[in-house]
């Protein structure tokens, strides 16, 4: 495999495309200098076309950006061998939000999910040399507001018009912070050439795990661009072992069943060390390497145990057959501008929990999946994460457009996340069910539009793209209401 980076120096400007753009502000029509990974606000203020939205209340004087249009582009040259490749793809791991895409003045794709990657073809689009890619961004806020007029109102707590859109919801202003809804490229993008076959998806699952003998499967997706025979090459390493297993590939997949003597077990902070694990998967063609991927994983045991007892049920996590005392903190995004949240922000805020004693980081549900290193840093840190699924504060709409969009990103989220031991909940949403319950007494939480999301695709969703942790349908828990019972998957054996 082989990839061309687009991250860098872009342009940008305004298309003023619902004549919105205040008439001291037309400047901004002009190509301008832009970055990527970036915002469209952090590059105005980079051009020195905004004042900083933080400062006093420089935040109502930049409410007309999240009405534009926006434009991004960029020439970049594409060697005459990386069109030798079987397969062209055009990777964006964040596009914010609704956006289109052209190659060489071709329309591509268009987007409307900021949370996941998305994948396209372009080979066909692309030729030997200089090419141009242009990212047209649409408004967030007319998009959102659009959908709304549409279709009934639902009950959500502030911009009632977000819940349309797959965005972070603090961006469109929250009780924490302001108003300032973004767009832009805000994850690396790329080219990405693969010959014959590409793997993707690695999973290593634990099955069982005793003190004596742990047992994983490996499992990885093989993506064919030619009919071929092709081999996968597992080897799992830790600090005292090294297992190598080799397999034919059938039906686009190689799996592997492993067993791990005397494993290392994988604990909170405060409970015990983190040893983690290494699975690097080798994808060969007639001996030949073509692609490779590794991840790091742990070996542990979780359950969530619901005990009655006179209070109701008991809300414990249980932890290689350990009842853990969860001590933590709620985890809002450090920053409106994403991409301005830098790798020693994210070290220094989450080693500062780790000394404080704590063992349990949430991820709220109003905003953002976050990046590889944060759930890195917890596996190392000892830090179990709770994690929201992006839904907060409000009903939801149940239109076969939108669920399709929650169905895509279920499946991406968990694919991405699982490996990680600190991953120790899946949760619906956070505080959906209990606002609905608040403002409508007498009705259940199964009565809310967005019921179906929470109570019905994404376990299914949990359960067979990963099954090794629980799922909680709502937080909070609502009593008296619908039951918001725990899904227990992820019950393995003691020892």
């Amino acid at each position: 495999m082989e990839r061309i980076s687009l991250d860098g120096k872009w342009q940008f400007k305004a298309l003023n495309a619902y004549g919105t753009l205040p008439h001291d502000k037309r400047g901004v029509a002009q190509w301008m200098e832009g970055a990527v990974p970036g915002t469209v606000h952090t590059d105005l203020l980079a051009n020195n076309q905004i004042p900083d939205p933080f400062y006093r209340m420089n935040e109502n004087d930049v409410q007309w950006v999240d009405s534009q249009r926006w434009v991004y582009r960029r020439r970049f040259v594409v060697p005459p061998d990386f069109l030798g490749h079987d397969a062209v793809n055009l990777v964006a791991e964040g596009l914010d939000t609704y956006a289109q895409v052209f190659l060489n003045g071709k329309k591509l794709a268009q987007t409307s999910n900021m949370f996941v990657q998305h994948r396209f073809d372009v080979k066909a689009f692309l030729q030997s040399g200089e090419n141009t890619i242009e990212v047209i961004f649409d408004s967030p806020l007319i998009r959102s507001k659009s959908f709304e007029k549409n279709y009934p109102r639902l009950s959500v707590s502030h911009e009632s018009h977000r819940v349309y859109v797959r965005k972070a919801q603090y961006a469109f202003g929250w009780d924490w912070g302001p108003k300032l809804a973004t767009s832009g490229i805000w994850r690396p993008i790329y080219l990405e050439g693969s010959s014959l076959a590409r793997l993707f998806d690695p999973f290593v699952k634990v099955i069982l795990s005793r003190n004596r003998e742990a047992v994983v499967e490996c499992s990885v997706g093989v993506g064919r661009f030619r009919k071929a025979v092709f081999d996968v090459c597992v080897q799992v390493v830790g600090a005292d072992i090294s297992i190598e297993r080799e397999s034919r590939v059938v039906r686009n997949v190689a799996k592997f069943t492993l067993r791990i003597p005397h494993p290392r077990l994988w604990w909170p902070n405060g409970y015990g060390d983190q040893p983690m694990y290494t699975a690097t998967f080798t994808l060969l063609h007639k001996g030949r390497v073509l692609d490779a991927t590794e991840i790091r994983f742990a070996i542990r045991r979780i359950r969530l145990l619901q005990e009655k007892g006179r209070g109701g049920k008991s809300f414990v996590f249980e932890i290689n057959g350990r009842k853990v005392f969860c001590k933590g903190s709620d985890w809002i995004p450090c920053d409106s501008f994403l991409p301005r949240i830098s790798d020693s922000i994210y070290e220094h805020l989450l080693r500062m929990a780790k000394d404080a004693h704590m063992n349990m980081i949430r991820v709220w549900g109003g905003g953002i999946y976050e990046r590889d290193i944060f759930y890195d840093l917890c596996d190392r840190l000892g830090l179990m994460v709770w994690q929201d699924f992006m839904y907060a504060c409000g009903e939801y709409p149940e239109e076969p457009w939108f669920l399709e969009q929650v169905k895509d990103e279920g499946e991406k989220i968990v694919k991405r996340l699982r490996n990680h031991p600190s991953v120790v909940l899946w949760c619906g949403n956070n505080e959906c069910e209990w606002l609905f319950c608040k403002e409508n007494p007498g009705k259940s939480p199964d009565d809310m539009s967005g019921a179906t999301i929470f109570r019905e695709i994404l376990p299914k969703i949990c359960k067979l793209h990963d099954g090794t942790r629980p799922y909680w349908r709502s937080s909070k828990h609502v009593a008296g209401g619908a039951p918001c019972e725990i899904v227990q998957w992820a019950r393995t054996s003691s020892s």
